[in-house]
């Protein structure tokens, strides 16, 4: 037995997706980031329940139009950077990199007129800004939307679950754009630093979006250790389907 198992390449072994569906007082903590996972390179997402996950997934293998059947094309992603002016490095380190990818604003508010046709038309949307940029779109407002586009709100806690009374379940933005028909969701557990997160969007965007690695949970898992400080790479989560972007 012991033999048999030696000569499984645990650490090197293509593996498929692991969904996580957590207790309420459990998800606030970075399971993606156990040693294990980290040395393997797991590709993991997280869902509120399974009825969720089944749901989610019959409505997007059903829809000929769905981003999970057709793919990301790296030409149709829309990005806001530094909208409320207050992270001029960050607009000054992501600003050349993302204009290769798609359209966007950079240094500029979106308008929610504008938002609502992105996240109904586009294939990604990236937000580089201050948390989730739901001052732009509110919860309220996207639950209403049918949301095609894959989110990646590249600021402090966006993908964070909060409670508002003792036995409700803790709700956030990634459940809105679920709730929304987003096919997945990616996001940040709490705060993080901008110049090591700027350093890590501008790689896993080259690597994600030109297909060196298309399917995105598996993406986040490679590219994970490419932060510079871990309190970083442990607040990274995904949530929803493996979105894969096109070859």
């Amino acid at each position: 037995m012991h033999r048999n198992c030696s000569k499984l390449k645990f650490e090197t072994m293509r593996r498929s997706p692991v969904v996580l569906i957590l207790d309420p007082e459990l998800q606030p903590l970075p399971w993606e980031s156990l040693p294990m996972f980290i040395t393997c390179k797991q590709q993991m997402s997280r869902m509120p329940s399974l009825q969720y996950l089944v749901t989610l997934y019959n409505q997007h293998s059903n829809s000929s139009s769905s981003v999970l059947k057709s793919g990301v094309a790296k030409d149709s992603v829309f990005y806001v950077i530094n909208p409320d002016k207050s992270l001029p490095k960050t607009q000054e380190r992501l600003e050349g990199a993302m204009s290769e990818y798609g359209e966007g604003l950079a240094g500029q508010a979106p308008q929610r007129d504008q938002l609502i046709k992105v996240l109904g038309n586009k294939d990604a949307f990236i937000f580089s800004g201050h948390g989730s940029g739901s001052k732009y779109l509110s919860s309220d407002e996207i639950e209403k939307l049918q949301v095609r586009v894959v989110p990646l709100l590249l600021g402090c806690s966006s993908g964070e679950l909060s409670r508002y009374g003792r036995n409700i379940d803790p709700l956030g933005v990634a459940h809105s754009y679920l709730l929304a028909s987003s096919p997945a969701f990616v996001g940040f557990l709490w705060p993080v630093t901008d110049l090591d997160l700027d350093n890590w969007t501008i790689e896993f965007l080259r690597y994600w979006l030109t297909g060196q690695e298309g399917n995105i949970m598996q993406a986040v898992a490679d590219k994970r250790d490419s932060f510079k400080h871990f309190v970083n790479a442990a607040g990274l989560v995904v949530y929803g389907l493996p979105v894969s972007s096109k070859p």
